[in-house]
């Protein structure tokens, strides 16, 4: 066939820069479309943006029609493209473009499916669209291609990567070359029809033809190791942005003020030049957000916020605690609603009090608390909160204003003391190190580095990063071995944070429920409120973030605790203000990703029957349906083990992962390209057994994706790689391919890969192989570290590929490589199972043709999986749709047990409210049987607000002397 010869101009080959080819300057139709688009949503007219979707429609349709070819066990069979179908791709397109407009500006005028569908009419985006998948790919990398073609008359048209050497440039250049002539053979071919294959369908193909290979036992000696494979494709259904920063500024100046003013009255102070207080509060505010490097917002953020300040408004108004719960697909934004609130309530509070002569207090106490049910979760979140008030407090700076200061208080905060009592072994070490570091192993296993530059020296912590997001805070060495605890990140000094364990607090207070528990038992009560002159200043916003992991009796504790720090809070106002009847004012904001049956679990956790299936769109923020487009695509994979033989569900969890993991393209970043696997396993002793299975170092003798074979680095995936010969020579010669077709592919003919025996029985594995192209591996791929990351050992995931884990990955822990979840097993809940896939995909809004994989190994025969298995095929994969068949266990009401623990913590709470039985049990002189001596009137006012939805007073007393009674017979006190 003659080639066209106007060639196509090559862009930049980076994946995130523009499509080698253009698809809306070689198409009349996209090119009006697009036209369109810029009208009625001006920041989505980007041309990148808009074909990567266009291009993202295509693929979903054929993934949707490949899904039923999969459940119906047709692994082998191809999708048909014939007019019938060009003109139901572009239907969908339509429908997705349409979608993408009203999304984007729902006041568009006009019928602009019907205008879509005059333009889409009659063109050739569809022969485009699937020549550009199969020749340039996903992530526009002219290698990784994402289809196969398939044309009755054989002709397709195809390139090589290699000329001389594999030369990423030179495939570009014959793909550009290739490209017209894919589009003319397509167009000749539609009325009879072609055939198109994703990597979808042939994922699905070779897990069910995956056996367990060895490099020294033949492929017939190895058995099936699955017995099906259900497939489904969904998009990503996320919200998209509408608000600028201006516009997000104007639609909430009136319910701040409301909340400024209200918290103007709560604290007390005079308020008649309030309105000049807030311009000054809301212009420092606009300029944060107009700084703060987000383009546009949510509309659900948008309302998110507002409606956080008017409950704000009206807790403090009617002095009675409120709750606001954020649920939000994984990613999609909910972080700001929550941290955005609590700025505005913390810059609120220092506004007022610097204009009215408060100052800055030494006992100073936190506007809101932060609390975690995990460390990984708090030190991920960390660095998101920092960026934030690094901006703002630079504002805050030019006008000559205090910061709002943040302190942390968990493990990984340490005494100063402890840091600098190891640095001369640190120092000493550090003489013999081949490198300019050495690692220093702090009390309760935390570690820290000690980081030599030229003349100076420092502390690095890496439990949370920088703003940057790729350094970490750093504190300076000081002579005769001191640390100067101001924090440095690179040369920009951050005041505002304290990273070693102080005893004042910050503006926002950072910790976990298990430390928040010690501070009410040791009578911190500085945490909760302080007496500022006249007023009682205290914390107004608590934040709790992953609440759906608040379940079972672990659940029933934090419910408690949230109700013990509003307990507190009360009771140190009503003292303050000498007032018994005095009420206060907080908002507990809690965030998930998924919470099943709401109005149970919040009316549970928040121990209010105020909640109920009526009510609870009160306390509820969700995005909504018209604010979500398709971005990108999960596929979730369910496989079934073998029952003709005997396998180990280990086996098959591990050649699912090599066969999903090394068949998914890598992701462009920072001008290389990576990707990594998070593996979920619930049980430690099979998580050990995994790893070692997988990875055998240091002398690689057996692990699977990594081990020494004749003299070199291979692992057992090479097996079905024809770029690594060294063992795809084995399958060549036991299937009897011809060499001359296998070196072609081995040089990025893939057309050709049908041809042989090797991909018919599910042994020639193209997408890892054209991803061994790109990365330029030399004996076996680059993405086969593993490393562990659980409550017993966490090992550095910046630097692995495959990352086995126990839950402690599971909730908001970000990483933006990730393509594929796995879990070993049945997971303990539905929705850990939807937070552990909302680890992958971060990043869609750069590029909607991302896919990334979920996979489960169930079995129906196994009576715990069997209910999941049913789940999971009747709701054809959605997993967000289960969430009301999971089952959550809160029982807050019905914890009698529990509940007596919690009384007797209650009493010792209550006892330390004095200050002298307070040293008293900090000498050690504290006799336990002072408890059962305590004045029942007097604790009775205490603690009854924590039972008041529970028990009434009488039940409640009857709970106190069944208390007593036990301590009493435990104890043996004296009268």
């Amino acid at each position: 066939m003659k080639r066209t010869q106007k060639l196509l101009k090559i862009t930049t080959l980076k994946a995130t820069d523009m499509l080698p080819v253009s698809l809306v300057s070689n198409d009349h139709a996209l090119s009006q479309a697009y036209k369109l688009l810029q009208q009625t949503c001006p920041y989505y007219a980007k041309p990148n943006f808009f074909e990567k979707y266009v291009l993202n429609s295509v693929l979903s349709y054929l993934e949707e029609k490949e899904q039923d070819l999969i459940l119906g066990m047709r692994y082998d069979e191809w999708i048909r493209i014939r007019k019938e179908n060009a003109e139901k791709i572009k239907e969908h397109i339509v429908k997705n473009l349409a979608k993408l407009i009203y999304a984007c500006n729902p006041q568009t005028a006009g019928d602009v499916e019907e205008d879509l569908r005059k333009l889409v009419s009659g063109s050739d985006v569809v022969e485009k669209s699937i020549c550009y998948l199969y020749l340039f790919g996903i992530y526009n990398d002219c290698i990784s291609r994402y289809i196969l073609i398939r044309t009755d008359n054989g002709q397709v048209p195809d390139y090589s990567f290699y000329h001389n050497k594999y030369d990423q440039n030179y495939a570009c250049n014959e793909a550009q070359k290739v490209f017209p002539d894919c589009i003319k053979v397509l167009q000749d071919a539609l009325n009879n029809g072609f055939d198109v294959r994703t990597r979808f369908i042939e994922i699905a193909k070779d897990l069910y033809l995956v056996k367990q290979r060895f490099p020294d036992r033949s492929i017939f000696e190895s058995y099936l190791l699955i017995d099906r494979v259900f497939a489904y494709a969904h998009p990503r259904e996320l919200p998209i942005g509408r608000h600028p920063p201006g516009e997000l500024c104007k639609e909430l100046e009136n319910m701040a003020r409301q909340f400024f003013v209200a918290y103007h009255q709560y604290l007390g102070i005079p308020c008649d030049k309030v309105e000049e207080e807030f311009r000054d509060y809301w212009d420092i505010f606009c300029r944060f957000i107009n700084s703060v490097g987000i383009e546009l917002y949510y509309s659900f953020q948008k309302n998110g916020i507002r409606r956080a300040l008017e409950k704000l408004r009206k807790t403090l108004s009617k002095k009675e605690p409120d709750y606001l719960v954020i649920q939000a697909p994984t990613g999609s934004g909910k972080t700001e609603i929550m941290l955005y609130t609590i700025i505005l309530a913390a810059l609120a509070r220092k506004m007022i009090f610097h204009k009215h002569g408060l100052g800055e207090s030494k006992a100073n106490t936190p506007v809101a608390l932060i609390i975690y049910p995990r460390r990984a979760l708090a030190n991920d979140q960390m660095s998101r909160l920092v960026k934030y008030l690094q901006v703002i407090n630079q504002h805050l700076k030019n006008r000559q204003l205090p910061p709002i200061t943040v302190t942390i208080k968990y493990t990984e905060i340490r005494p100063k003391e402890d840091i600098e009592s190891r640095l001369p072994q640190a120092f000493e070490e550090l003489k013999n190190a081949t490198a300019n570091e050495v690692e220093i192993v702090l009390p309760h296993g935390v570690k820290a580095y000690l980081v030599q530059e030229g003349n100076h020296a420092f502390v690095e912590l890496r439990f949370i990063t920088c703003p940057d997001g790729t350094s970490f805070p750093r504190l300076r060495v000081l002579d005769n071995n001191q640390i100067d605890e101001i924090v440095l990140c690179g040369n920009t000094k951050l005041d505002f944070i304290t990273l070693t364990r102080k005893s004042t607090y910050g503006d926002v207070h950072i910790t976990l429920f298990e430390t928040l528990r010690g501070h009410l038992l040791s009578g911190f009560r500085t945490l909760f409120g302080v007496k500022r002159g006249n007023i009682f200043d205290h914390p107004i916003v608590i934040a709790l973030d992953e609440i759906h992991t608040y379940t079972d009796i672990p659940g029933v504790r934090y419910a408690f605790m949230i109700r013990r720090v509003l307990n507190k809070i009360r009771w140190q106002r009503q003292r303050a203000l000498k007032n018994t009847e005095a009420g206060f004012g907080a908002l507990v904001m809690g965030m998930s990703a998924t919470i099943p049956r709401p109005h149970e679990f919040l009316s549970a956790l928040f121990i209010d029957k105020r909640i109920n299936e009526k009510t609870v769109k009160d306390y509820l923020i969700e995005v909504e349906e018209d604010e979500k487009i398709p971005l990108g695509t999960e596929y979730f994979f369910i496989v079934v083990p073998t029952r003709r033989a005997p396998v180990d569900a280990l086996s098959v969890s591990i050649q699912t992962l090599m066969t999903t993991f090394y068949n998914t393209p890598s992701l462009p970043k920072n001008a290389i390209y990576t990707k990594k696997a998070l593996i979920f396993v619930d049980e430690l002793n099979v998580l050990y057994r995994l790893k070692n299975e997988l990875y055998d170092p240091p002398y690689f003798r057996e692990g699977a994706l990594k081990r020494l074979y004749n003299g070199k680095y291979v692992g057992l995936q090479d097996l079905r790689n024809p770029y690594f010969p060294n063992l795809f020579n084995t399958t060549v010669r036991e299937l009897r391919d011809d060499a001359k077709v296998i070196d072609a592919i081995s040089k990025g003919y893939i057309s050709s890969v049908t041809m042989t025996n090797s991909w018919k029985y599910g042994e020639l594995w193209w997408g890892y192989m054209l991803d061994s192209f790109i990365n330029k591996s030399e004996s076996t791929t680059i993405f086969n570290k593993v490393i562990e990351f659980s409550s017993r050992h966490r090992d550095n995931i910046n630097e692995a590929y495959v990352v086995v884990s126990t839950s402690s990955l599971e909730v908001g822990v970000d990483y933006s490589d990730v393509v594929l979840i796995y879990q070993h097993g049945a997971p303990r809940t539905l929705s850990a199972l939807i937070q552990r896939a909302g680890r992958a995909g971060r990043r869609v809004y750069e590029n909607p043709l991302m896919r990334i994989i979920v996979g489960i190994q169930l079995s129906p025969d196994v009576p715990h999986q069997a209910h999941l298995f049913e789940l999971f095929t009747t709701a054809q994969g959605k997993l967000r749709d289960l969430l009301s068949n999971d089952m959550i266990f809160l029982p807050t009401e019905k914890s009698e047990e529990v509940h007596k623990q919690l009384l007797v913590e209650l009493l010792l709470e209550y006892y330390v409210l004095n200050r002298e039985n307070r040293k008293k049990i900090l000498s050690g002189k504290w006799d336990e049987c002072e408890l059962l001596r305590l004045n029942y009137d007097k604790v009775k006012s205490y603690v009854l607000y924590i039972f008041k939805d529970i028990y009434d007073q009488q039940k409640l007393e009857n709970l106190y002397q069944q208390v007593m009674n036990e301590l009493n017979e435990r104890l043996q006190c004296q009268p």
